[in-house]
């Protein structure tokens, strides 16, 4: 899509695009238009038309980072037998030193990135950038006398010994070198809110429990970040993707649609996601304008306007093994070669 459009490309867009309206003046003519929006709204499976700039090969390898969503679509694709990047407990050479902590149900949310500084923190841990999370040390914790914890990940494991938590980022630095090797990166953009910690001058990836937040008081701050910061942040995962990618390698921006689960503003959290959401989502336009190279993919759209029974769990939350594999469908639908 493009910003400004001469008056006669704009008509024409209305003539060729089929998803141009939302609805008719006429009640009674509406039900006739299946691809009138109000027709396709809050249905399933919800079709949603994304703008296709590429294509990818049978073969493609994938490499999804971002918030569970991205689990989540990483999960379905690795039911269809696609080649995905990812990180792989079984592969992990010393399973001691990775113990799941109490309540958590899936290892891989150890690599969940919440927002977008978070993102660009882990690419500058893959590529080995100057000064980077893993190389410094940084945003590890000490809640207990030598017990750490370790918020550039998600806290999905016990808390451990230093070496302990040093030697796990060694151990998914190695594993997600493949990243390299991918065809197609798939950014989903999670939160707007986050912790930054003003020493290190690093953004945590989530946010520290209340003994760490006690304990790192003077060191830790809330923070919202706005558009710019957002889309500087993303700008700079780009730069290192194509400083260090295939040349060829395509990038695809999502907003997950799952909301907070609390804000720490003192606004309604329904206020406070939408404002996320609503700024994640500019961020992903602007940047896709951006890049030829880059598309945005529906799925914040196919659950919020889908059919709230199937695109929800019980807490409205959660998105449903359904709706994802919906969203996966329409993906491989749109974008893999039929040749």
């Amino acid at each position: 899509m493009q910003k400004k459009l001469s008056s006669i490309q704009a008509r024409s867009n209305i003539k060729n695009n089929h998803f141009h309206r939302w609805a008719t003046r006429d009640k009674s003519t509406n039900v006739n238009h299946k691809h009138l929006a109000s027709n396709r709204v809050y249905t399933a499976p919800i079709t949603v038309k994304p703008q296709n700039n590429f294509t990818l090969p049978q073969d493609f390898k994938i490499f999804t980072i971002g918030s569970c969503f991205a689990r989540e679509i990483e999960t379905a694709l690795l039911s269809k037998n696609h080649n995905v990047i990812r990180f792989e407990p079984e592969k992990v050479k010393n399973k001691e030193i990775f113990t799941l902590s109490e309540g958590t149900f899936a290892m891989r949310s150890l690599v969940n990135r919440y927002n977008a500084a978070s993102i660009l923190a882990e690419f500058e841990n893959i590529f080995d950038a100057k000064n980077n999370v893993r190389e410094q040390n940084h945003l590890i914790y000490e809640p207990q006398f030598d017990n750490f914890i370790d918020f550039h990940y998600t806290p999905a494991l016990t808390t451990a010994d230093y070496q302990t938590v040093k030697d796990r980022r060694e151990e998914l630095y190695q594993q997600l070198q493949e990243v390299k090797q991918a065809d197609i990166i798939v950014i989903t953009l999670g939160l707007t809110e986050c912790w930054y910690d003003k020493k290190a001058k690093q953004y945590l990836n989530v946010t520290p429990g209340p003994r760490v937040m006690k304990k790192y008081a003077e060191q830790l701050e809330f923070r919202v970040l706005n558009y710019k910061e957002n889309i500087d942040f993303l700008q700079k995962s780009y730069d290192l993707i194509k400083r260090h990618c295939k040349p060829d390698v395509k990038v695809m921006v999502t907003v997950s649609p799952v909301p907070l689960e609390v804000t720490f503003t003192n606004q309604d959290v329904i206020l406070a996601n939408c404002r996320s959401k609503s700024t994640l989502r500019c961020v992903a336009e602007e940047f896709c304008l951006q890049h030829d190279n880059v598309d945005y993919f529906p799925s914040y759209e196919m659950v919020t306007y889908g059919d709230p029974e199937v695109s929800w769990g019980w807490d409205k939350r959660h998105v449903t093994r359904e709706a994802v594999d919906n969203i996966v469908n329409r993906f491989m639908h749109h974008y893999i070669d039929k040749e």
